[in-house]
């Protein structure tokens, strides 16, 4: 092992730092101490320090540092000198070509022959027929403008409900009297309308009963004037009545 000071400016020559019976694992360690000689006679005493590449040996106050081969092999020879980098080739890069035409586009094809439409499918059956709804009910009659005569061959009538609308045919050859009730006897609506008339010879009298204004006169009374004349009879208020048409004076 060659042998330099710390700043390796001292050569100290060569030694054999290893012999037959040292542990290598103890010289990694720092356990050996020892005597080491140089090849030109010189005696130094040390301690492997650390074992690494370069190897540190302490000797004295000096640091000396060697090249610790790999035991037990030779020593490791000096390496050879580095060669010289070949050039580096510097050929000129080739022109890049020029681009190929591009080709035509190719003909298009025929179209081809349209398919035959298909059939059109069968018609669905119709839906069956509602029941026809049910008739609704009658509404109620209108007024009649036909008379609804009420013949009387007597000599003293008074009037009804069922008169209401209506004409009562007075026929008799003798004097007659139609009276006309109290509400309290006969209740017709307000505004009911019915008509006398002296169909016979016999003169016909109206008359009011008892509580009756007739005409403005309670209990009042007058004549039809001639045979074929007719009286409308209207009830205005509950005991109140007027006469119009073939009415000689009510008193």
């Amino acid at each position: 092992m060659k042998l330099y000071s710390a700043n390796a400016e001292f050569w100290f020559g060569e030694i054999d730092v290893f012999s037959p019976e040292d542990d290598f694992s103890r010289i990694q360690r720092g356990e050996i101490i020892g005597d080491f000689q140089t090849t030109d006679g010189m005696l130094v005493k040390g301690r492997i320090v650390a074992m690494a590449l370069p190897a540190y040996i302490q000797v004295g106050f000096m640091t000396l540092i060697g090249i610790v081969p790999d035991p037990p092999f030779g020593a490791v020879g000096p390496q050879g000198i580095q060669g010289v980098q070949g050039v580096s080739g510097g050929g000129t890069q080739g022109v890049q070509g020029v681009q190929g035409t591009r080709g035509l586009q190719g003909i298009q094809g025929s179209q081809g022959v349209r398919g035959f439409q298909g059939f059109q499918g069968l018609q669905g059956f119709g839906g069956l027929q509602g029941y026809q709804g049910y008739q609704g009910y009658q509404g109620p009659a209108g007024d009649l403008t036909l008379d609804v005569p009420n013949g009387q061959t007597g000599t003293d009538y008074t009037l009804a409900l069922t008169d209401a609308g209506k004409t009562v045919w007075m026929n008799n050859v003798a004097a007659n009297t139609v009276t006309i009730p109290d509400n309290g006897s006969v209740a017709f609506p307000a505004n009911t309308v019915s008509a006398v008339v002296q169909e016979g010879a016999g003169t016909t009298t109206i008359s009011a009963a008892t509580g009756v204004a007739f005409n403005g006169i309670t209990g009042g009374s007058g004549d039809i004037s001639a045979q074929f004349g007719a009286v409308w009879l209207c009830k205005r208020g509950t005991d109140t009545w007027i006469g119009t048409g073939a009415l000689g004076v009510v008193s």
